[in-house]
């Protein structure tokens, strides 16, 4: 197989020649290069040099090493195939920034902790979308990762660099996104695992702090403080990451490289002040928003998985609000309606100032425990005022809503009148 390829044999059939081809097949899509094709119908041209017989060149194919992209199979010697400097190509990224990632509240602002870390992230694996379940989707490795406390990456925010240096003939058509310019693969992420604190710890007694994640409470982003680097597991290439500032870093002016547009710049603008902005600002540029399980199940959300797109969520949170300003009504109406009975029970009559303390505690109670202080106070206040017989004039009369037989069973064709309530009582 001296040119890559055996030629098996050469016939005529309707006035076209028929060729059969050993080749070499190393799994991936069937191509062909220039050079190969030549190669290829020279050796049709000897084998069909006797007089008379037509030849025609077939569509022929090679197993191409590098996958879908047109390379021929040129080792037959671990030594040929093994990779050379000038297969290499190299970008400089921002990996990981000292400040929040809002996507998934993540606060890395905390000082010291990136910068231990970079040691760490130097010779981890590169791949694309976080595919790193597999070893087969690797395209390069992170040859040199520096702390950047200045302006490098060109969004005055400090970080983590990272030099990737890509296999140009395991992926050349990432690679030439990557250095294309503006890049069209321009962004990166990095799998990373840490330690943290909670920024509001008195949410996480009340049992509501991964609900209001990445909401604003008490001036301040609800979020996952990290106080420590504990690896890092690989760093993809990926649609946009989860900071603004993980993008490719510019290069130095005339050096006449990729580098990144002033659209990137504008993306998302910075996280280090989505810190203290306020949760409209922080969905700016969203085109989804992270559901919890139990949040789903509480606003009714049959759809799979925990991106929700935007307008699904406001539709709902539209539909909410509308009933909680209904519901509002009937609370505020309940209020009032339990004070009237609390000035009945406690000062014998409706004219009169409810103590503070008591309409302060009417004020602040829940739709349950409202009812109650209705009920206790309805008791109270029929009471306090018992019923008299007007004709006679006799106190303490049981009030019923019924006249009954007597095995005390309503008595038949005698229908109960509607029973009374506080509200008709008094």
């Amino acid at each position: 197989m001296k040119h890559k390829f055996l030629f098996k044999s050469l016939t005529k059939q309707g006035g076209k020649a028929q060729f059969t081809l050993m080749l070499p097949f190393g799994g991936g899509p069937l191509s062909m290069d220039a050079l190969m094709r030549e190669e290829v119908l020279a050796q049709i041209a000897l084998a069909a040099a006797e007089p008379g017989r037509q030849t025609e060149s077939l569509g022929v194919g090679l197993a191409s090493q590098y996958g879908a992209q047109p390379a021929r199979i040129d080792f037959d010697t671990v030594n040929e195939l093994l990779p050379k400097p000038e297969d290499y190509y190299r970008k400089d990224y921002r990996a990981l920034s000292a400040t929040l990632a809002p996507c998934y509240g993540l606060d890395f602002s905390t000082a010291g902790v990136l910068e231990k870390a970079v040691g760490m992230l130097k010779g981890q694996t590169v791949y694309t979308d976080h595919y790193y379940y597999s070893v087969h989707n690797w395209v390069g490795v992170v040859e040199d990762a520096k702390w950047d406390g200045g302006d490098e990456a060109g969004k005055g925010v400090p970080g983590i660099n990272a030099t990737l240096k890509l296999d140009s003939k395991k992926d050349p058509m990432l690679v030439r996104g990557v250095a294309m310019e503006p890049p069209a693969v321009h962004s990166c992420s990095v799998t990373v695992l840490f330690e943290f604190e909670f920024s509001h710890p008195d949410l996480v007694e009340e049992g509501r702090f991964w609900q209001l994640l990445g909401e604003e409470v008490g001036g301040q982003i609800v979020r996952l403080v990290v106080t420590a680097i504990l690896g890092f597991w690989e760093i993809s290439f990926v649609f946009q990451g989860a900071q603004e500032e993980n993008k490719q870093i510019p290069a130095p002016a005339g050096a006449g490289d990729a580098g990144v547009t002033d659209a990137d710049a504008d993306m998302g603008r910075r996280d280090r002040e989505r810190l203290g902005a306020s949760p409209e600002q922080q969905r700016e540029g969203r085109t989804t928003v992270i559901v919890s399980n139990e949040r789903k199940t509480a606003l009714g959300i049959t759809a799979e998985g925990n991106n929700i797109p935007d307008e699904q969520v406001l539709a709902i949170v539209d539909g909410l609000v509308s009933q909680a300003a209904a519901g509002r009504v009937l609370l505020d109406g309940r209020r009032a309606e339990c004070k009237r009975l609390a000035t009945l029970a406690t000062l014998g009559s409706a004219e009169g100032q409810l103590a503070a303390p008591l309409a302060t505690l009417i004020d602040g109670a829940s739709g349950e425990t409202l009812e109650g202080l209705i009920t206790m106070y309805s008791e109270q206040a029929t009471a306090r005022f018992g019923a008299t017989c007007p004709q006679c004039h006799t106190a303490g009369l049981t009030i019923r809503s019924s006249v009954e037989d007597t095995l005390g069973q309503p008595a038949a064709g005698n229908k109960p009148p509607a029973p009374s309530t506080s509200s008709t009582i008094f």
